[in-house]
């Protein structure tokens, strides 16, 4: 007789049912950061687009329409505060969410990064599991 056959494993899904699937904008100036982060957050489900500066950034989230930004502040040229106040005087961008990822954590940088727009501010490296986190509670709230 033949040994019974073993259960074939079944793949697990590509993401939670609970997380809904985001348009994602990742800007960092340092290009194998932005990237690195825009493909983990592919595999998570997400869909993103990535920009290397402030301009570069604004131009992309006109076209993407992107529900998150995740904005480096220390970029040259046009910094993430300018950034962030140029996407939120965009009206196609009224209800995106923007979360400043920056290696400046104080309490001025908190305060600074509210004041110019920021909805979080998340240090750099943010955790892999921070990032699901943030993005489960923002695909919660947004319609």
């Amino acid at each position: 007789a033949l040994p019974d056959a073993l259960p074939t494993p079944q793949p697990a899904p590509a993401h939670p049912a609970t997380a809904r699937a985001l348009r994602i904008l990742v800007v960092d100036d340092h290009v194998d950061a932005a990237t690195t982060m825009a493909a983990l957050l592919e595999i998570n489900g997400h869909t993103t687009q990535v920009a290397h500066d402030g301009q570069q950034a604004v131009k992309t989230a006109g076209e993407f329409r992107p529900e998150v930004v995740f904005l480096d502040i220390d970029m040259p040229g046009m910094h993430g505060y300018e950034t962030a106040q140029a996407l939120r005087n965009m009206p196609a961008l009224t209800h995106t969410v923007l979360v400043a990822l920056t290696g400046w954590n104080g309490s001025h940088e908190k305060a600074r990064s509210k004041t110019a727009g920021f909805d979080h501010h998340l240090a750099k490296p943010a955790a892999l599991a921070t990032l699901k986190a943030l993005l489960s509670t923002i695909a919660a709230t947004l319609k």
